[in-house]
């Protein structure tokens, strides 16, 4: 980067490592570490370097473990995540001729060693590629099946968001209420990729669920079979004409201090925004899952707020503020302790920003206030 003239930051993997599901942990933490910088200094677009191998290696490991359309369709060219918008300018290049370009230039580069420990799997379908290309299974067959995939993908996201802006209503809070006659009224595959898409973000999922079991959930509410359901870290209740989507009350986040950053995700669905971290950490502030003591509280604080009419499934999954005292703020529902409400302003925002869209790129829907 000095050589090119490029300001550059080198951005480390602090505390302590994983000894099981070390790839998928070092992804988490380079995404999160590049958005987190990105996000720090007001970046709204990160370029990442994936070329074709890596798209063909993604088509075929997501086809070995079953994925349905869109997983097929593998890595776009452009994504939104919950900071930035990611682009990949690089996806028709091969390695052969970016290595190539490297050497005109006397450039000199790294190989990753995981990418040939054959304990990971990527390594073990990159030394199987040329038994693979030689069945007919070739780098170009693999991306024009990801290219097929993404026509059809791109589709059926038109087909969600219509669905989904016509019978889906969200609540700030995290949590939705999907009309069961127009969810009915669908194809069968729109409704599932929809509720697949409501479910991962509702249960701040990295990824949506196995399509299979949403399917066959469908199918259980659909014949009458079914009160509530659990999938996704989600509950999912029947009641008359709607289904309501709610985070479950389990695998929450543990009590821990706040962070002295000033912004900081909670169970991969909230964002606390600060606009003094200082003025926060200084009133040794902590952050917990609600707790069914805070509600009578709340109650007695606001008997007419907006916390007595949110569903209860819904309030015991929020992120709760608390000191020595005990409860202190629980801004999703308006609320201040009064001998801290100088704080109240220090807080800018914490608000339901799940990992992914639901419905793609620029689409929206209505947000029950």
């Amino acid at each position: 980067m000095r050589r090119a003239g490029i300001e550059h930051h080198i951005l480390p993997w602090l505390g302590a490592k994983p000894v099981s599901g070390i790839q998928q942990a070092a992804r988490d933490e380079r995404y999160r570490l590049l958005t987190g910088w990105c996000r720090a200094a007001a970046v709204s677009h990160l370029l990442l370097g994936h070329h074709r191998r890596d798209q063909a290696e993604t088509v075929l490991f997501r086809l070995l473990r079953g994925s349905g359309l869109s997983g097929l369709a593998a890595m776009a060219p452009v994504a939104e995540a919950a900071d930035v918008r990611l682009l990949r300018p690089l996806l028709n290049w091969s390695p052969d001729l970016l290595r190539a370009l490297l050497r005109r230039w006397n450039w000199d580069w790294l190989d990753d060693p995981s990418n040939v420990d054959r304990r990971f799997a990527r390594a073990q379908l990159r030394q199987a590629a040329p038994s693979l290309a030689a069945s007919g299974v070739t780098t170009e067959a693999l991306l024009k099946l990801a290219a097929d995939a993404t026509a059809a993908r791109m589709a059926m996201q038109d087909a969600v968001a219509e669905l989904l802006a016509a019978a889906c209503r969200l609540h700030p809070a995290g949590f939705a209420r999907l009309d069961r006659p127009a969810l009915a009224a669908a194809a069968t595959e729109v409704a599932a990729v929809a509720l697949a898409r409501l479910l991962a973000a509702i249960g701040g999922c990295e990824y949506p669920p196995p399509m299979s079991r949403v399917r066959s959930m469908l199918a259980a509410f659909a014949g009458g079979n079914a009160q509530s359901r659990t999938l996704a870290r989600c509950r999912i209740v029947s009641r008359g004409s709607d289904l309501w989507l709610f985070r479950e009350c389990r695998a929450l986040p543990a009590e821990r201090p706040l962070l002295s950053c000033e912004e900081q995700p909670w169970d991969g669905r909230f964002r606390l925004v600060y606009r003094d971290a200082g003025a926060v950490m200084s009133a040794q502030l902590r952050i917990r899952p609600f707790a069914s003591a805070d509600a009578g509280i709340l109650r007695a604080a606001r008997p007419s707020s907006s916390v007595a009419a949110m569903p209860h499934l819904a309030r015991g999954s929020l992120p709760i503020l608390s000191d020595e005292k005990g409860l202190a703020m629980a801004p999703l529902m308006d609320y201040c302790r009064p001998d801290i409400a100088n704080l109240r302003g220090m807080i800018v925002q914490m608000a339901w920003k799940p990992r992914h869209g639901i419905t793609g790129l620029g689409c929206f829907v209505k947000c029950d206030n």
